[in-house]
């Protein structure tokens, strides 16, 4: 198990599987890179058909003993050294790191398959394990990616019989990235004019963005290529610099309607903006992801703010946070649309946006944290809350949980006045959390958050009151159920019956109907059981709800085995 530490920045082969614990996303610990592989090997299926984290972990320990993988671990260090400064948890505790020993030591003792982890930093905390250090590429190296980066280019090519072609690869320090952003100019100017341009542009560079030493030739690399841009282009590029690996030109015209955006980004169009973007791509700093969406270039969002504050002087932090703003209505747009796609039977391509886009969602989140608005933080979460639950990420979910439960609550833990955006906001995280631990078959968890939302809910008054109780009631009862204490399950779903008769909400009193069902069979009392089914199954079969269906048929079936 080798540790491959160096700068940021340097490729990696395309080898079998590759994991990347992406800067500003959540660390989510073991548990989400085995979720991650597991969906990689066996598609969506691995998570509805384990049981839980520990079966998981147990499949993946299997595959690798039995099969020749190469696994690579990237940007390792987000996992303790340097956790992402806009993720919602911290470094790994030391539980979780010692599971994650744990499991890299097994993988080394017991199976055929390999683990590569990449990281800025030794992580001496792993152990007696092997590290390699790595630096730039190596002139052999380099010139073989020259050979391809020029492949297109065939005036390029000759330029490598050049004096100052040897030159110019040695100022360029063997950085992937600067090479393949300037290779390419080689079509046009000869290295040694090249060259003399990078060298004028170190000296040029915006104050807050200085390259050392091999480094120096990345901005200068940047700024050499957007010196090719228009200046008015130029000023728009700036509001790349607000997102997190991916921008997103549907975003980008939300944001240019915001209100309160600044002047320079007001009222473009997502037309401009599509030719913005294709132009930048056309100059190497961002790459086509299809669907509007482009990865930016590694070093471009810190470059743009830099050349962004040195544009606009003391009205930097001004500018700054109202475009922030207006990112973030923007993405609150961007989510209730995800939500409602979600809803709608297309999740697949909302769950490939957000896998594309959470790193973004999730530093605009913190924000709507920390600045209080919370209906634009509900609209965020409640996407990525699906997209969390259906790629088993539970613990990225419980550290978002955690963060949103410590703006909300004050410090005894007493939960907000229900009333409003910030009451609706933790009902909703907590009881999300709620309901995910409740699943995992943590049956203490889950019951502490549904009594506490029952004693607020309880004290509290307003339309969604008694329906809002209902739920909760119902979800006691499921609780208590699991527990195997049957007859307190039997009174929370009575009450939740209570209410959801009153209110006439017929699909609710189905699954009322059918949870009865549920507690009567696992007492025993099997007449019981067949009347509460039957009740269940004439209002599904009325309101032509399958899945409603297939569960009232599945415990039919299940009486019958008996």
């Amino acid at each position: 198990m080798p540790i491959l530490t160096g700068y940021g920045g340097v490729e990696n082969p395309n080898w079998v599987v590759f994991h990347s614990f992406e800067p500003g996303v959540a660390s989510f610990g073991l548990d989400g890179v085995i979720t991650a592989l597991g969906l990689h090997l066996f598609g969506p299926d691995f998570i509805g058909r384990t049981q839980d984290a520990a079966q998981r972990c147990e499949l993946i320990l299997q595959v690798l003993r039995e099969h020749r993988l190469l696994w690579i671990w990237d940007n390792f260090e987000s996992v303790r050294e340097l956790p992402g400064p806009t993720g919602a948890t911290p470094a790994l505790d030391a539980a979780e790191q010692q599971r994650m020993r744990d499991f890299l030591h097994a993988v080394a003792r017991d199976g055929q398959s390999g683990v590569i982890l990449t990281s800025r930093t030794p992580e001496d905390w792993l152990g007696d394990v092997r590290r390699l250090e790595l630096g730039g590429l190596t002139t052999g190296e380099a010139a073989e990616m020259a050979e391809d980066v020029l492949r297109p280019y065939p005036t390029g090519r000759t330029r490598r019989n050049e004096r100052a072609f040897a030159e110019l690869m040695e100022w360029l320090g063997g950085h992937p990235l600067s090479l393949r952003l300037l290779l390419p100019q080689l079509e046009r100017m000869s290295a040694g004019d090249l060259l003399a341009v990078l060298k004028g542009n170190t000296r040029t560079l915006p104050a807050g963005f200085v390259g050392e030493g091999r480094l120096a030739s990345l901005g200068a690399s940047l700024k050499y290529s957007l010196d090719h841009v228009v200046p008015d282009e130029r000023e728009r590029a700036l509001a790349l610099a607000l997102f997190e690996g991916v921008v997103d030109e549907d975003v980008l015209a939300s944001f240019a309607e915001a209100d309160g955006v600044p002047a320079r980004f007001a009222q473009v169009t997502k037309d401009v903006w599509s030719a913005l973007l294709k132009r930048l791509t056309g100059i190497g700093v961002l790459t086509e992801l299809g669907g509007g969406m482009y990865g930016l270039h590694p070093a471009l969002p810190a470059y743009l703010m830099a050349e962004w504050r040195q544009l606009t002087g003391e009205g930097f932090v001004a500018e700054h946070v109202a475009a922030e703003h207006a990112l973030l209505a923007a993405y609150a747009m961007f989510g209730d649309w995800l939500l409602r796609q979600i809803r709608s039977g297309a999740a697949e391509t909302a769950f490939a946006l957000l896998d594309r886009q959470r790193r973004t969602m999730g530093r605009l989140l913190g924000l709507a944290l920390t600045q209080r608005r919370y209906r634009e933080a509900q609209a965020l979460m409640e996407p990525l809350n699906e997209f969390w639950d259906v790629r088993g990420l539970r613990q990225e979910a419980h550290g978002w949980v955690d963060r949103c439960r410590a703006a909300l609550e004050d410090k005894k833990s007493t939960p907000p006045d229900l009333a409003g955006e910030v009451g609706a906001f933790w009902l909703f995280a907590t009881g999300r959390e709620a309901k995910r631990a409740l699943k995992a078959g943590e049956l203490d968890l889950a019951h502490r958050t549904y009594d506490a939302i029952r004693q607020k809910l309880e004290i509290s008054d307003g339309p969604d009151q008694q329906p809002r109780l209902a739920v909760i009631y119902h979800n006691l009862g499921a609780v208590a159920q699991d527990r195997g204490d049957l007859a307190t399950a039997e009174q929370w779903s009575r009450k939740a019956l209570e209410i959801f008769e009153a209110l006439g909400d017929r699909p609710s009193l189905a699954s009322s109907y059918h949870q009865l069902g549920m507690v009567a069979q696992d007492r025993g009392d099997l007449a019981a059981a067949e009347q509460w089914s039957r009740k269940a199954l004439e209002i599904f079969e009325a309101l032509g709800n399958r899945p409603g269906l297939a569960r009232s048929y599945s415990k039919r079936k299940t009486k019958c085995q008996i």
